[in-house]
């Protein structure tokens, strides 16, 4: 089901708040012991639309680097403090170690946006970070793996303050684990890698986890497989066109082939010249520059 996950449907998706909610509660550790419904009052919502902050994340340096959704969401317990969430997909196979880089510099790209450039303080408002990384291309089985910076003292007594200002979640779905149970890898193999109709989908969403909405959720769905049919039907049109032109120059060169083979041996039969020969054979004006120079190897030989 998952082919691209840059696209606005899975944006949708993602931003919808009964979603966002079972995110929250099992990826980032504020929120684990909360009830869905204090989860949402941490939320900036409109409608049933989390409201999320732009994509983009400049950088004079490095240039601007965009990430699927970014959001801001309230410490429950009605703190005013707040912490940055980045979700994103990862829906093309690749090594842990490419993924775990690029997911750091990412998270590294969500922390440096809070800097205040020419304040006195530029540090002082950076908050916590999370990205959330939802990796659908893994095949050995349904995981939720959390990095974090943990200190070590080395040297003197005691143990180090802790820095906890930057967590990375993987959640790894591989999509055999049947829907049937209420979990968080279940709810999201249901919506991102199940491929059931939607009035299944709606029903699951709603009488199982609870959902007050899922339009979003279908409309979504129905944007990725649009998107999808697209990028497989353009990798079709490509591969046939790769084939029809494959085969085009195949015959092309295998007829040229015969031609110089006919050439040279009329040549050497009769003596002719090539252009003699081209003459006597009436080989096209066009393939005659093609062809010359093979023809006077092939003779010289």
């Amino acid at each position: 089901m998952v082919e691209n996950t840059d696209d606005p449907g899975f944006k949708m998706i993602i931003r919808n708040v009964d979603l966002m909610c079972w995110i929250l509660k099992n990826c980032v550790e504020p929120y684990k012991d909360c009830k869905l419904s204090e989860i949402r009052d941490c939320l900036m919502i409109e409608g049933n639309r989390v409201l999320s902050l732009s994509e983009e994340m400049p950088d004079r340096e490095n240039g601007t680097v965009r990430l699927d959704t970014v959001f801001i969401v309230r410490l429950p317990g009605g703190e005013k403090a707040a912490i940055y969430l980045n979700i994103e997909g990862q829906s093309y196979r690749t090594s842990f170690d490419t993924l775990a880089k690029r997911a750091t510099y990412y998270l590294s790209r969500v922390v440096s946006v809070q800097r205040i450039p020419g304040s006195d303080h530029p540090y002082d408002d950076i908050t916590q970070s999370f990205s959330v990384w939802l990796d659908f291309s893994r095949t050995d089985g349904n995981s939720i793996d959390v990095y974090r910076s943990v200190g070590e003292r080395i040297s003197g007594e005691g143990e180090p303050e802790e820095v906890d200002l930057t967590r990375l979640v993987i959640v790894s779905i591989d999509g055999k684990y049947g829907t049937d149970r209420k979990d968080f890898t279940s709810l999201i193999t249901a919506i991102f890698k199940s491929r059931m109709p939607d009035r299944d989908l709606d029903s699951l969403l709603k009488r199982t986890y609870k959902f007050a909405e899922t339009e979003s959720i279908i409309q979504g769905r129905d944007m990725m497989s649009m998107t999808e049919r697209a990028i497989n039907d353009a990798r079709s049109d490509a591969l046939n066109e790769g084939i029809e032109k494959g085969i085009g120059i195949g015959e092309e060169r295998g007829i040229g082939k015969g031609i110089v083979i006919a050439v040279c041996g009329y040549i050497r039969n009769t003596g002719a010249t090539i252009d003699e020969a081209f003459d006597k054979l009436s080989i096209p004006d066009d393939v005659r520059g093609k062809i010359r120079g093979e023809i006077a190897t092939r003779l010289s030989q």
